[in-house]
């Protein structure tokens, strides 16, 4: 067992090394059921029964900036799903209220979003007016789908926030940062690892809770629900001397259950082209075209169990030649260029998570105070002391 109070006092002795070793960091939690991180969803947190604003352009509250999606497109929030009675009633419990009612899952609509926002468009945006200036120490975001284990259970935003009562923003980790992801062992709905490495997302306020590409489909992966916890591991503080905070949530998948980043191409919030698949891995002729050719190889070798190749029929690399093997030929047919990892025909994702609860929280009041060289002595004195004891 971890002893508690020496683990403590030696993380709060690295925080006196200063802001250099702050790092955004986000954690990620799934499960199985829709009901599981219910207890940790505070109630007492700044947002806590706060109405958001949604930010639609034209309206005249917000600056030209925020009518962005960071790369120049107008934005317009997209409302909510058909099926969410807040669809039609503003004021509806499953609409804006949810996010911040201290709830998870009240229904299987609760926090359902709206889908097809289009190419890197938010399917929702909204500015949470604090009523002050606030440090703010932890963001959590709680999403699922109380319904079945697909890709809604996966959450993609952007959060920004604003020091002067929301005319200018930034990101919510300065004007960059690194946000690191624990590792987990990702699979597909073959059981095959896909993903079990931290990866980083070099951007302090894009937060993905899933590597582009893993699946959540109910037979690999059974998420129902997902906690994302943003955290500054260092100086504890996420963002200082805050007015507003801005979160754009994103479609994360088409109705494949996989889950992509939001925009076709290069991310401008990350630099990275993460949503495209080399068509050479249906190419199995290596002639730099996926045609009849290729369909024939597969044809020959379909059904093959045991020791498939790329040169085979095998796309997936995962040893036999099946339908996943002819689906993917058949999204490739005729391209000699990238394409979408899972689907082909739609350049971005289209379907929309679904947000249950938004947790800001307040760093700590009062800051930690260095102490004197001899305090601090004594300090590490203590911690000795206390783990020689635990040898013992």
């Amino acid at each position: 067992m971890r002893n508690t109070t020496t683990f403590a006092m030696i993380c709060a002795m690295g925080a006196f090394a200063g802001s250099s070793m702050a790092a955004t960091s986000l954690s990620v939690s799934h499960d199985s059921s829709p009901l599981a991180f219910d207890g940790q969803i505070s109630s007492t947190d700044l947002a806590h029964g706060l109405i958001a604003h949604e930010k639609v352009t034209g309206d005249g509250v917000y600056t030209a900036l925020e009518y962005t999606n960071g790369i120049g497109v107008p934005v317009d929030d997209k409302g909510w799903h058909p099926a969410n009675p807040a669809a039609g009633n503003a004021s509806h419990p499953f609409g804006l209220s949810t996010f911040t009612n201290g709830f998870g899952p009240q229904d299987v609509l609760d926090g359902l979003l709206n889908d097809f926002p289009g190419d890197g468009l938010p399917t929702k945006r909204l500015v949470y007016d604090l009523g002050g200036t606030f440090d703010i120490g932890q963001i959590n975001i709680l999403g699922g789908n109380a319904n079945q284990p697909d890709g809604r259970a996966m959450i993609t935003a952007i959060i920004r926030v604003s020091t002067d009562g929301g005319t200018t923003w930034t990101d919510l980790d300065g004007n960059g940062g690194s946000v690191v992801y624990d590792g987990k062992a990702y699979t597909d709905s073959s059981l095959v690892p896909q993903d079990a490495s931290p990866f980083n997302i070099p951007n302090g306020s894009y937060f993905q809770s899933d590597p582009t590409g893993t699946v959540n489909d109910g037979i690999g992966n059974t998420w129902q629900s997902t906690f994302m916890q943003i955290t500054d591991d260092a100086s504890l503080v996420l963002a200082a001397g805050v007015t507003h905070v801005s979160i754009d949530f994103y479609s994360v998948h088409h109705t494949d259950n996989i889950i992509e980043d939001p925009f076709f191409g290069v991310n401008p919030f990350t630099g990275i082209d993460d949503n495209t698949a080399d068509a050479g891995v249906a190419d199995f002729n290596s002639d730099a075209i996926v045609d009849l050719l290729d369909f024939n190889i597969l044809a020959l070798n379909y059904g093959t169990l045991v020791g498939a190749t790329k040169a085979t029929g095998d796309t997936d690399n995962d040893g036999d030649v099946d339908n996943d093997d002819y689906i993917t030929l058949a999204g490739m047919f005729g391209n000699t260029g990238g394409l979408r990892m899972s689907n082909p025909d739609e350049p971005w994702p289209i379907v929309s998570p679904e947000i249950w609860e938004i947790d800001i929280i307040e760093a700590p009041s009062a800051n930690i105070v260095v102490p004197e060289p001899a305090t601090l002595a004594s300090l590490f004195g203590l911690a000795g002391r206390a783990i020689l004891r635990r040898r013992a």
